[in-house]
């Protein structure tokens, strides 16, 4: 049963929208007649980007995601993240086992997360399968390796080589220009 203004209008639009895409672009027989619905999650928001080559994942690193206050749009991403080692570990832990379970090879990948410090859960929000092109240069200045080596390493059947610690900085952000109006 839909309740809400905002339910009622979305179901009133987007159905239809994705239906015409449906058969504008697909053969499936889907329709908009029903939905997932995912809970609401909080806390402090990071992306862990990684590759995975012959079964074996390596995370090159967890970058914090910094959202407007009101908008919750990115404001900027920043490296090396400030969470907590063991809460760090925990999510490379969680990030390997899912892409594992999803049978990824031979791709990088970043998984976008949120952390809730007041009671320590750890929520997956999306995997993609590719590289983050916005952190390929904050890897480079902090970790002395580019994402984008990491890719074409990947592509050509070689080993990457991740190093740690090895760029000319500490700390480095990349901040997207946003227009508010």
């Amino acid at each position: 049963h839909v309740q809400g203004p905002v339910a009622r209008d979305f179901l009133t639009h987007f159905p239809h929208i994705f239906n015409q895409l449906m058969r504008a672009h697909t053969d499936l027989p889907l329709d908009a007649s029903r939905f997932i619905a995912e809970e609401l999650v909080a806390g402090e928001q990071v992306t862990l980007e990684g590759f995975v080559r012959d079964g074996e994942v390596e995370v090159i690193a967890v970058v914090d995601s910094i959202v407007h206050p009101i908008t919750r749009s990115f404001v900027r991403f920043d490296l090396p993240s400030r969470l907590p080692a063991n809460v760090q570990a925990t999510m490379a832990d969680v990030c390997k086992r899912v892409v594992l379970g999803l049978g990824l090879e031979r791709t990088m990948f970043n998984v976008e997360l949120f952390w809730d410090p007041a009671t320590g859960r750890i929520s997956v929000i999306e995997v993609n399968t590719r590289m983050c092109g916005q952190f390929a240069d904050l890897y480079e200045k902090v970790l002395g390796t580019s994402g984008y080596e990491v890719a074409c390493a990947l592509a050509a059947g070689e080993a990457p080589r991740v190093l740690r610690g090895a760029g000319p900085y500490r700390v480095a952000a990349s901040v997207p220009l946003r227009v508010f109006e």
